[in-house]
Parts: structure tokens; sequence; C-alpha cells
């Protein structure tokens, strides 16, 4: 949401809660992580990207997306 407002527009009434840091880029969690199921992890755990979003970059669908963030196992034949 943050990328979406203005950066010259005022964010005092904006409570510090809801204020979030600008995540990074989804390549970048790709390239610090060696497992590509823990850059999941981490992007989605940053708040600032969706299931869909993550699953775009990846190449993957949303719902291995959401399996892989809750730690549910691979049926076997998946890659």
């Amino acid at each position: 949401m943050q990328r979406k407002v203005p950066h010259d527009r005022d964010l005092r009434e904006v409570p510090q809660a809801k204020r979030r840091p600008v995540p990074r880029s989804l390549a970048e969690y790709d390239q610090t992580h060696a497992d590509r199921d823990q850059a999941i992890k981490a992007a989605y755990a940053s708040g600032g990207y969706t299931m869909q979003e993550i699953g775009d970059y990846f190449a993957l669908h949303q719902s291995r997306i959401s399996k892989i963030v809750c730690g549910l196992p691979r049926r076997s034949g998946e890659e």
C-alpha cells in the first residue's frame, strides 16, 4: 500500500503501528536465501507481498505458496 502513496504526502496522521518499511524486492529474497521455500516464507512474512505476487515471481500457483508458508509437506510426485 505504501508503494501507492505519493512520496510527498504527509503521513503523520497514519499511526506508527500501521507504517511499514518498504519491503525488499522479491529478487533480493530469492538471492539471499539458499532455499526457495525459505525465500518464499521470508517474503511473505515481510508483509509486503501477497501470495499471488510471490507465486507470479517464483512461477508457482498461490495454493503452492500457501502450502509452503504454512509448512505443509509436499505430496509424493511433486517437485
